[in-house]
């Protein structure tokens, strides 16, 4: 079975996560894992940072498309020469990303599938540009849309996934 770090966005979903749901129901699952909830963005990025450099390939991201966003652009900036395995534990307002490749979108459901084997590669695009480059893996958006990604954020959490229609208004 395959050795998992589990990364907590406590930021991700309608209201804050208490890292310990996550960690009590993957341990509870008999995943072998190491959970880690880093306080901020930056935090969760170093904390990747060094989980790749000391080996890991497996990654479960417990948060939405904004934490995939975050986990691909700094494992793939890294280029250690290994293809990451990723999953995504759904407690974020969109999921847009497992609902396109047709993953399950309840918690434990998706977190039964870290003991399986079942993985399947997929593209990651690349942009470059004066910003710099960025990858993703579901949708780029630029000009409204990328504008909307930014401000939605900046919405209250309770409005959960109507945030991002709403941040195109604003």
């Amino acid at each position: 079975m395959a050795k998992w770090v589990v990364a907590v966005n406590r930021a991700a979903g309608r209201s804050s996560v208490d890292p310990s749901t996550i960690r009590d129901l993957v341990v509870g699952l008999g995943i072998d894992c190491t959970v880690i909830a880093p306080d901020s963005p930056s935090g969760m990025a170093e904390s990747l940072i060094d989980a790749a450099m000391s080996g890991t390939t497996n990654f479960a991201f417990a948060g939405g498309d904004g934490t995939m966003n975050l986990a691909t652009n700094t494992l793939l900036s890294l280029e250690i020469g290994v293809s990451p395995v990723i999953a995504l534990l759904p407690i974020g307002t969109g999921c847009d990303l497992l609902r396109t490749f047709g993953l399950p979108q309840d918690l434990e459901a998706a977190a039964r599938r870290l003991l399986t084997s079942d993985t399947y590669m997929i593209d990651a695009g690349i942009l470059v540009g004066s910003w710099g480059t960025r990858y993703f893996l579901n949708v780029a958006q630029a000009g409204v849309g990328a504008a909307a990604a930014q401000t939605a954020p900046k919405i209250s959490r309770r409005f959960g996934p109507v945030r991002y229609p709403v941040a195109f208004g604003v």
